[in-house]
């Protein structure tokens, strides 16, 4: 599968200029965690998520205290205009990881888990055409493996041994896989606990098959 596959198409997008509040407001009312950030031409400039949103004065969480001293730190001074103003473009993350329509999604989860992010832009011809987030990744997972198979406990067997060997790497020198009545067993040389628990797993991702020792 690919990004196309699973992705939101309906993004809601804030301009970098809008007010936070409009932000907020539009989070709010789509029921989403973060937006992608477009320029005057659509083209993406950043994200801004909820963890942007946590330190501000409105709340008593910014960073920096009341300062006796003229602020020269820049680091201070931008903590200070990302916890004060009310521009997007001043609170947003301007570094954001994104994926093509066509990213596989082996891909998108590798660069969630690498980056720690919850949502990747999904961007063509560098226009935003949609936004794939964890919850996507979980609704593909929760779809995935119901393919149609030959029926019967020959179609089971067939699809068991191709798999194991697939996923595994376990071929007919190290098990035989018997199935009777949709239950498969299989005879091993000498499969680990851990490996037998693995074959376990393959035999019951296909539809129609169970697994017995």
């Amino acid at each position: 599968m690919i990004t196309s596959d699973i992705m939101t198409r309906d993004v809601a997008t804030i301009s970098v200029d809008a007010h936070v509040r409009h932000a907020i407001s539009r989070m709010l009312e789509r029921g989403v965690s973060g937006l992608p950030v477009t320029d005057s031409d659509g083209n993406l400039v950043g994200i801004i998520t909820e963890g942007d949103l946590m330190s501000r004065r409105e709340i008593g969480t910014a960073l920096l205290d009341r300062q006796d001293q003229p602020m020269t730190d820049e680091q201070d001074l931008a903590n200070y205009i990302h916890s004060n103003s009310w521009r997007v473009g001043d609170v947003m993350t301007a570094k954001v990881r994104t994926v093509e329509p066509g990213t596989p999604l082996i891909k998108v989860a590798q660069a969630m888990l690498t980056f720690n992010v919850k949502r990747l832009p999904v961007i063509s011809d560098g226009a935003v055409v949609g936004i794939v987030s964890r919850r996507d990744l979980l609704k593909a997972t929760s779809f995935s493996g119901i393919e149609q198979i030959a029926r019967g406990d020959e179609g089971i067997r067939v699809a068991a041994s191709a798999r194991i060997r697939n996923d595994l790497g376990f071929g007919p020198e190290l098990l035989q896989v018997d199935v009777s009545e949709g239950t498969v067993t299989v005879v091993r040389a000498d499969l680990t606990e851990l490996q037998l628990r693995a074959v376990q797993c393959v035999v019951e991702g296909i539809p129609g098959a169970s697994f017995s020792q």
